[in-house]
């Protein structure tokens, strides 16, 4: 079970060229990303598509210009590998005549290193302690 769900409502605007598609900043703290799930709501048949990527490149799905589409259905994928800088980006067109909004779950993990500083307890500069008399 992932420690934290980042969640992302990407609207994509009618008329979203293919060609140009719309980058999307999805951004969060560094993490480990465990699963991802993208919700593709009802309407938009095959007139949406969507990648995913980082510092500025698409990477799922991984083979060069291709996009995933759909229509009223939820994609679950498990990741393993990937970044945990927790920098993603969407790019997305919609070629359609209505607008559509595409909801992005990352369940991820803290990773190690930070919550052990997080549970860490401050010390406290130049404090000193005075014997009362």
């Amino acid at each position: 079970m992932a420690q934290e769900v980042r969640r992302f409502a990407v609207t994509i605007p009618a008329g979203t060229a293919k060609a140009t598609p719309q980058a999307t900043d999805l951004s969060f703290p560094a993490r480990i990303v465990r699963e991802l799930e993208i919700r593709i709501p009802p309407g938009p048949r095959g007139e949406v598509g969507f990648q995913l990527g980082a510092a500025g490149q698409p990477v799922l799905p991984f083979n060069a210009g291709a996009f995933i589409t759909g229509d009223d259905e939820v994609i679950n994928w498990t990741l393993d590998g990937f970044w945990d800088s927790g920098s993603w980006t969407m790019f997305a067109y919609n070629t359609g005549v209505f607008t559509h909004t595409l909801e992005v779950r990352f369940l991820v993990d803290i990773p190690q290193e930070v919550a052990a500083a997080q549970t860490t307890i401050p010390s406290l500069v130049g404090a000193t302690s005075s014997a009362g008399g």
